[in-house]
């Protein structure tokens, strides 16, 4: 799993408008021979407001012998900020691979 920044600017010749976005990426390895289909479980939640929890899951399929992006997106309840000023909230992504039969933890990472 891995969270980058990303600036974007307004107009080419100024650098006084921009936007910054996190985003988030979750990778999972397979180091067999076959497929493996599996259930993904993403949890976040912010330090600062601990009534704020945001969770889902998806069914994903590992290819054979190779990594394979799970999922990318936007830091879920992180804000879209305009200044480098400001401050990101402190959010926390937790997730967990769940094996599809018996629902077994293959693997799990956690972000802040």
């Amino acid at each position: 799993m891995t969270r980058k920044e990303y600036k974007e600017y307004a107009d080419e010749r100024t650098l006084a408008h921009l936007t910054i976005t996190s985003r988030l990426e979750i990778w999972g390895a397979n180091s067999t021979l076959e497929p493996k289909r599996a259930t993904l479980q993403v949890m976040s939640f912010d330090l600062e407001r601990p009534d704020w929890r945001d969770q889902w899951e998806t069914n994903v399929t590992l290819a054979p012998n190779a990594s394979t992006e799970l999922w990318r997106g936007k830091v879920p309840g992180q804000l879209v900020r305009t200044r480098e000023s400001q401050v990101p909230k402190t959010i926390v992504v937790s997730a967990r691979l769940l094996d599809e039969q018996d629902r077994a933890v293959l693997g799990r990472h956690s972000n802040w």
